[in-house]
């Protein structure tokens, strides 16, 4: 017996289509007020250039380690 190439040799394999994504929710009240307020955090919480450059001279040193 020859086996299918896109169903392989699985007896049970289905070909649906994907089950479509729902719609995203409107966030209100107590939700919507913690989302805000989370993003916000998440803004005032961010590196700085010169805090990633550090990161990555230090990967860049680790990596060079690791590679010998």
């Amino acid at each position: 017996m020859l086996s299918d190439p896109i169903r392989g040799n699985h007896k049970n394999f289905d070909l649906k289509m994907a089950k479509p994504i729902k719609e995203t929710p409107f966030l209100e009240g107590k939700e919507a007020k913690r989302f805000l307020e989370r993003m916000k955090n998440v803004q005032e919480n961010k590196i700085s250039q010169k805090e990633k450059e550090r990161i990555r001279n230090n990967f860049a040193k680790l990596d060079s380690i690791a590679a010998k």
